[in-house]
């Protein structure tokens, strides 16, 4: 039975991608110009964008410049007398990244005087990917990703670690190179120890350059699967069942007495609430080295 855990979100869509050289537009009658020296974008919260940007603008009015991705300001550049300008900082949007490497692929400039002008930066985006995921399917991990464009990708190497510091490599899954089309891919892990799991992606381009995705967060449940306790609420003289395995489950009323025990998975043949007053209680269950509490209502 599968069972999804992601780190900071559920099915978000994730990018991880920067601009890998300068490119340059004149915009107006004026002649102001804007250089993208770098330009990177990365996951923020659950579904929005970080921008980190590094321009330098020839403003030649004097006036605020927009830089808009969609109809989205994200950066006003202020220019108080003309010159040669460096702008650089960071910037968010609610837009997901690949809304604006892969469906957008430009930028607006707008001078102060309104002229317009788009910069195309879809072709020098390395590698959009569009979700990274871990998931457990018979005991195993199961990472899946997939990107919706690719520049020079040599390809992902898997990195695996239990605490989500201390890194391993695990394997390697070639890219494709350089292409438009969306691409899917996955990895299988075997024989991994019960408990908390962390994986990423380590993406390298042909001349070695690299990037990091986020960090998919799986606890591995094992053979026995998920826990499920059921029926809840149980009616005094009724059979609970809990599926997925434990070592011990105490049953504790709302004063904190314990007020039952059942140490082994015979125990749950038999009807184990007949002398309880109905009521709510709280159960520990014991299992994989782990306490995990639940309620329970006996009517």
């Amino acid at each position: 039975m599968k069972k999804f855990y992601y780190n900071l979100f559920l099915a978000l869509m994730v990018c991880v991608s920067s601009v890998q050289a300068q490119v340059s537009i004149t915009c107006g009658d004026a002649g102001s110009a804007l250089t993208v020296n770098s330009l990177s974008l990365s996951l923020y919260g659950r579904s929005g964008c970080t921008i980190d940007y590094d321009f330098t603008l020839t403003g030649t009015e004097i006036g605020e410049y927009k830089v808009k991705i969609g109809n989205l300001v994200v950066v006003t550049l202020p220019v108080t007398s003309p010159g040669i300008l460096n702008f650089s900082g960071t910037t968010s949007t609610a837009l997901p990244c690949f809304l604006i490497s892969d469906i957008f692929g430009e930028i607006r400039i707008i001078t102060p005087s309104g002229a317009t002008c788009i910069l195309d930066i879809s072709s020098l985006l390395p590698v959009t990917l569009t979700y990274f995921t871990a998931s457990e399917d018979d005991g195993k991990a199961v990472l899946r990703w997939a990107t919706a464009t690719e520049l020079n990708n040599e390809g992902f190497f898997i990195e695996h670690a239990r605490d989500g510091e201390n890194w391993q490599p695990l394997g390697f899954v070639a890219g494709v190179g350089t292409t438009n089309e969306p691409q899917n891919y996955d990895f299988t892990v075997d024989d991994l120890p019960l408990g908390d799991h962390y994986f990423r992606l380590k993406q390298v381009d042909h001349d070695g350059s690299s990037s990091l995705s986020i960090v998919a967060n799986l606890y591995m449940e094992g053979p026995d699967g998920p826990l499920r306790i059921f029926p809840n609420p149980v009616q005094r003289g009724q059979q609970l069942n809990i599926k997925g395995g434990f070592d011990q489950i105490e049953v504790y009323s709302l004063t904190g007495q314990r007020v039952l025990r059942i140490q082994k998975a015979d125990d749950l043949s038999l009807p184990q609430f007949t002398d309880l007053p109905s009521g709510m209680y709280q159960l520990r269950i014991q299992r994989h080295g782990k306490t995990i509490s639940e309620k329970l209502i006996v009517q």
